[in-house]
């Protein structure tokens, strides 16, 4: 990892409890590009393409990136991804978890790149930030999640999550 200079950003993503685990580690660059090392194999001319990079995510088998023109790109074996995350807009903040993706747009709403995730009754709420588990966070730091063991956190500025733990960061 010593060619790894001007790092402004990680993702890290493991699968837990397997001794046999895929692991990927991604590095945005302050220039904008991203870097990987890991267990997981991605198309290396395809991840050098990518530039003006402001925010990335993985997860098993996928990198995602969101750009400054608000576009999200993403790298990995999901073709339906792809198409679904090539179709988004005005995104400002993603977060990726399990394979899903989320995009915050500039009004508040929440897209998902999972037909069947809960994100949907979170229409018209304003999210402000997007958090672990998945969840979203509003003005007031309620959170928005499926996760029980969050829900019902409020003044919350940021949470994180695994198989085994929940912490959040309340504003005080």
């Amino acid at each position: 990892l010593k060619s790894w200079t001007n790092i402004k950003a990680l993702s890290v993503y493991e699968t837990p409890g397997s001794p046999s685990s895929s692991w990927l580690c991604v590095g945005l660059r302050t220039d904008g590009t991203v870097v990987y090392t890991g267990s997981e194999t991605f198309d290396a001319k395809e991840l050098n393409r990518w530039s003006d990079i402001q925010a990335i995510g993985c997860s098993q088998d996928l990198i995602v990136g969101l750009k400054s023109d608000r576009t999200v790109v993403c790298i990995g074996n999901n073709k339906a991804l792809k198409d679904i995350l090539k179709e988004w807009s005005d995104i400002c903040a993603i977060q990726v978890s399990d394979g899903q993706v989320l995009g915050l747009q500039t009004n508040g709403n929440v897209l998902s790149s999972d037909s069947a995730s809960a994100v949907s009754q979170w229409d018209g709420k304003n999210v402000v930030r997007l958090a672990d588990g998945p969840s979203g966070i509003l003005a007031d730091g309620t959170i928005l999640t499926n996760d029980t063991n969050i829900s019902g956190w409020n003044d919350v500025l940021d949470v994180t999550t695994n198989s085994w733990q929940s912490i959040g960061l309340k504003r005080d």
